[in-house]
Formats: structure tokens, sequence, C-alpha cells
């Protein structure tokens, strides 16, 4: 039972550490109907077999349901309702527990303001020209599953823009609820990049644009076998190479064309999606596998495998 619009039994069932048996539109449990069938001599072939398909009935536990309470408190907080209040109502009739969840909202919090805050001149530009397209409003409820779908979102921005190392945890928000007005502040504050030194040193660098330096193609990749024995022979474009294996044929100009990853460009996460999308809609090709290799602190190797389909097939259907 809940008091707040939207927080329906389908979105707090995920959370409930204890259910009721499966059945039948809520109602016919089938399965504890053939579990209970079983006899207790659980050495008899039929009897295990029961036990097997069916589905033991669920004991109910008060740790159990205890955690489920503190599951749903914790969605609810998630939510924006930090002031929730769950209680529990348990009752016991023939050996059967009904259990109801009572969640009362309370004032929730809402988003007062929104900014972007990073000393990292070469991430700016890039921030500033995107804080139009953000998934987070001023007014909504301070909501924690948005304001990670914000970070994914930004993260996906600069990696499009050439930052390849750049993710998620390059990216965090802080949140000013000391207002005692339930509004919130929020600033998304940006980390530069660690690396590991020769002598084993972690420090803090620029993040870098990366550029693509070469494109290269294995067909009729086999993961058992190792590059130099399946690169019988080259073919050389440019910037581009296609790796010949000595087996079936694949012409270049197929993969050429329905490739995004160019070489001279910056790295792309949208270019690398749409190569693999067009990839996988050869007939040819089982699985498409891209790889990126690092030669400098801004140059990047791209290796592109397609492993193909059988030949043949041959399949008994009933």
């Amino acid at each position: 039972e809940s008091d707040i619009d939207g927080i329906t039994k389908s979105v707090v069932k995920p959370y409930l550490s204890q259910n009721t048996n499966t059945g039948i539109f809520g109602r016919w449990r089938v399965q504890l109907q053939i579990y209970s069938l079983s006899g207790q001599d659980t050495s008899k072939w039929i009897n295990r077999k029961l036990r097997e398909i069916g589905e033991a009935p669920v004991i109910y536990s008060s740790e159990l349901t205890n955690l489920s309470r503190l599951n749903i408190e914790r969605l609810m907080k998630n939510k924006g309702y930090s002031n929730a209040v769950v209680e529990v109502d348990t009752t016991f009739k023939k050996k059967r527990a009904t259990i109801v969840y009572k969640i009362t909202g309370n004032e929730p919090y809402f988003i007062r303001s929104i900014k972007y805050e990073t000393n990292l001149s070469e991430l700016q530009p890039f921030v500033d020209a995107d804080t139009s397209h953000i998934s987070v409003k001023v007014g909504e409820l301070f909501d924690a599953d948005k304001l990670e779908e914000e970070r994914q979102r930004m993260v996906k921005v600069l990696r499009n823009q050439g930052f390849y190392y750049f993710n998620k945890d390059h990216i965090y928000v802080e949140a000013d609820t000391a207002l005692n007005n339930h509004q919130v502040d929020l600033v998304f504050k940006f980390n530069p990049m660690t690396k590991v030194g020769e002598n084993g040193e972690v420090k803090t660098v620029p993040h870098q644009r990366m550029k693509i330096r070469n494109v290269g193609y294995l067909p009729w990749y086999d993961n058992t076998l190792s590059l130099k024995e399946q690169a019988q022979d080259s073919l050389v474009c440019g910037k581009t190479t296609y790796y010949d294996s000595g087996k079936r044929k694949l012409c270049p100009k197929t993969v050429y064309m329905k490739t995004h990853i160019v070489p001279g460009k910056y790295f792309s996460e949208q270019m690398v999606e749409r190569t693999y999308s067009n990839l996988n809609t050869l007939s040819v090709t089982r699985y498409v596998t891209i790889n990126f290799t690092e030669v400098n602190d801004s140059l990047l190797d791209c290796y592109i495998a397609l492993t193909p389909v059988k030949v043949q097939t041959f399949t008994i259907e009933v």
C-alpha cells in the first residue's frame, strides 16, 4: 500500500527479499501442487522428479521481511523520498502469512539548481556545449536513477568526442540538501585521469582525445589460432589493412563500406556502435569483435575481427 503516485506493486516487487510461490493469475500455484504430490522418501525416483519439476513452498521469515522493508526504504530514498516511512503489517491464519508493506512518502525533495563544474580545460568546451541536453531538470524529483542516467549520458558524449578512456568514475555528483526546505542543489564534477608510471607510481594526467591511426580487418577470425597463422597475406590501402586468412573470401570493399571507424578521425563510440550494427547484418558473419590498441598517448590502432557462420548445418526438429 502506497500513498505515492507511480509507486506500485510492480515497482516494489524486485526489492522484496521473499515472494509468494509463483502461480497462474497469482492464484493457481501449479508448481507448488506438483511439489506437494511428492512423498517424504527422497530415495524414490518419482518423489525426486516431482520435487524437481515443482516448487518448494516459500516459508515465512521475519528476517527477510525486515530486509524487504529496508530495501523499500532505500528505493524510496533513491526516488527522492528521503523521509519516507515503511511499516509492515503481518497477519497469520491457518499456517498462512499475509504481509502488507505500508509506504508513507511524506514530503519529497526536488531539484532546485543544476551546475556543471570542471577545472579540466580539456573537457570544458565539450561539457559547456552539451549542458542543454541534460536528462535531469530543475523542479523534478531528486531521483538517483535519473542522476545515474545523466552520468552515463555525459560519458557517452565525451567518448563520442574522442575521449576513449573516459568512464563514469570520472564524473560524480554533489548534492546539497542542507537547505532544510526539501530542495537540492546538484553539482556535477569531473575527476582527472589517473595513470600508472614506469615505477608503479599512480599520477593524474589530463584527459586525452585519441585518434585512430590504422584499421585492420581479420576476416574468418579463429581465436584458437595466432594472428600470424591467420594473416597469411595482406592487402594495404592507405592506413587500412585487410588480412587474408587463406580461407573463404570476403570482398574487402564489403567490409570497408560498412565501417564507420576512419583512420585519422577521433575515436567515437557512436561510430563503433554503427560499425557493429552494419557488420552484424552480413549473413556470413556470426560474431564481430572490435578491439583498440594504444599506440601512444594520442593514437589508437583498431582491429576488427569477423567470426564466420558455418557453411552448412544439419538439425533435426520435432
